[in-house]
């Protein structure tokens, strides 16, 4: 018979959410993921216990077919018949409805790196949905949101705060108490 071609799994995207302090340090960070993985009570087949699918007449187990377009442009797309596995499943699985996949949900820890920014995607290489006939797992794309901290704010790689003057203090210049991230204090001059 014709020989299954693998196919790699499915990205998965999660979101995060962390403190601004904890941006600035990195952290790690146990996250609840699901993802589809092949279906245990059939192997990821799709057929009934006992039963095997059988190789698709149309594709001849490819998954794809070819096609011609307005009588002169020859097209391959995934095969119609099969919807692209390459197989036919006449006694579908009845945990899976014949699809071979099932949802599962696990959880896994992160390593969120210190400076990461609102908005980031951190990708994880080979944590997503498992491939199939013998594919690739995709990869775990997590997204980042910052809560905004009360006093600090970020320009690229730099802190900001803002600190509140008097009209006096910087027409004549002064010696200013900051605050910093993490307790204490700081005295900067502030020029005329």
């Amino acid at each position: 018979g014709a020989q299954q071609r693998a196919r790699r799994g499915a990205d998965v995207e999660a979101d995060v959410n962390i403190s601004f302090a904890e941006s600035l340090r990195g952290l790690t960070t146990q996250m609840r993921l699901n993802s589809e993985d092949a279906c245990p009570d059939c192997a990821g087949t799709g057929a009934k216990a006992g039963t095997m699918p059988r190789v698709c007449p149309t594709c001849q187990g490819s998954g794809m077919q070819q096609s011609t377009s307005g009588g002169v442009f020859q097209v391959t797309e995934p095969c119609r018949e099969c919807r692209g596995r390459g197989l036919i499943v006449d006694n579908p699985c009845e945990v899976c409805h014949g699809s071979g996949r099932t949802q599962s949900r696990h959880t896994m820890q992160v390593r969120i790196p210190a400076g990461v920014t609102d908005g980031q995607k951190i990708r994880i290489k080979g944590k997503g949905s498992a491939g199939e006939n013998g594919g690739a797992a995709g990869d775990l794309y997590v997204i980042v949101h910052v809560r905004p901290h009360p006093v600090f704010g970020r320009q690229g790689d730099n802190l900001t705060v803002t600190v509140p003057v008097t009209f006096a203090e910087a027409a004549r210049g002064a010696e200013v108490e900051v605050r910093i991230l993490g307790g204490g204090s700081v005295k900067l001059r502030s020029p005329a």
